[in-house]
């Protein structure tokens, strides 16, 4: 992992009792992959081909594809505990987090609304982490650094100097101009 600047300070960047420092990690669409799996989803109840490019944009309008309000499709698309079990990790993740959890306390961070579905997620996967925290404010949580997908939680971090890696994904593209936002798009990449 390339060295980084100075780490954000209004937050201690390891964990109480810790040795390592913080490494938090978002899971839907950064550690796992959340849009393959309502692609699968889609397909299987509606019998309607989506593409990745439709979600080119946060919370992309495809209720209308479907013969539904835009709201109810996403709120079927990201509660339902069928596509959230169904996810898989990104290529490269699991090996990738094994090789970290040595110099890193791992975090994982997410507001996922299947709470208790989070930790056996992980365990059926052999996803190592320290600890899951289910949060909807990343930012109030102490870490060294964080990866995310979310253009929301990109920005609010960055613009609290914190320390963040942008999974870079269609839909946070357009973050690419702010300062000390660095991207990756292979789980290699952060090695």
């Amino acid at each position: 992992m390339r060295p980084l600047k100075k780490p954000y300070r209004a937050f201690p960047t390891k964990w109480p009792g810790e040795a390592k420092p913080v490494l938090s990690l978002d899971l839907d669409n950064t550690l796992r992959d959340q849009i393959g799996s309502i692609i699968t989803a889609v397909a299987r109840r509606y019998r309607v081909g989506l593409s990745r490019d439709a979600f080119s944009c946060w919370d992309p309008p495809l209720g209308r594809i479907l013969g539904l309000p835009d709201e109810e499709f996403t709120a079927w698309a990201w509660t339902d505990e069928n596509i959230f079990t169904a996810a898989r990790p990104f290529p490269g993740v699991v090996w990738a987090l094994h090789q970290l959890r040595h110099r890193y306390h791992l975090l994982i961070l997410t507001s996922t609304a299947h709470p208790r579905l989070t930790e056996p997620w992980l365990r059926a996967w052999r996803i190592p982490y320290d600890q899951v925290i289910h949060t909807s404010d990343k930012g109030s949580v102490p870490f060294y650094l964080h990866l995310d997908d979310s253009p929301l939680t990109l920005a609010s971090l960055a613009a609290q100097g914190r320390q963040v890696l942008r999974f870079a994904l269609p839909w946070n593209n357009n973050l690419a101009h702010l300062p000390g936002l660095n991207r990756w798009s292979a789980w290699t990449e952060v090695l």
